[in-house]
């Protein structure tokens, strides 16, 4: 702005300024606030089908255990867990039974 320019100008473009910067900053505010909300919604989305896959394995894991039963008189579930356990390293923290899991 030029040295001669009148007190009415500056303050006005001074309210411009200010205006421009705050609408900026809500859209920002507002574009991160959707954004962490669209994130939690596609982690539920996630869990609710981890939730639906356990179900599955377990209901896999129960007709199997149900087979081993009719051929060979037990289901052998604890050996075939153990099994697992000692040859890959994964364990079974027992939180997903089928109860908790619906």
């Amino acid at each position: 702005m030029t040295a001669g320019a009148s007190p009415e100008i500056v303050a006005s473009a001074i309210g411009a300024v200010g205006t421009v910067i705050a609408t900026v900053l809500a859209s920002l505010v507002a574009w991160m606030l959707g954004r962490q909300v669209a994130q939690r919604d596609k982690l539920r989305a996630q869990l609710a089908e981890a939730h639906a896959d356990i179900a599955f394995l377990l209901a896999v894991e129960e007709r199997r255990c149900a087979m081993h039963r009719s051929h060979h008189g037990q289901s052998h579930k604890l050996r075939v867990r153990e099994h697992v356990r000692q040859s890959s390293g994964c364990t079974w923290s027992g939180r997903h039974t089928p109860g908790r899991v619906q």
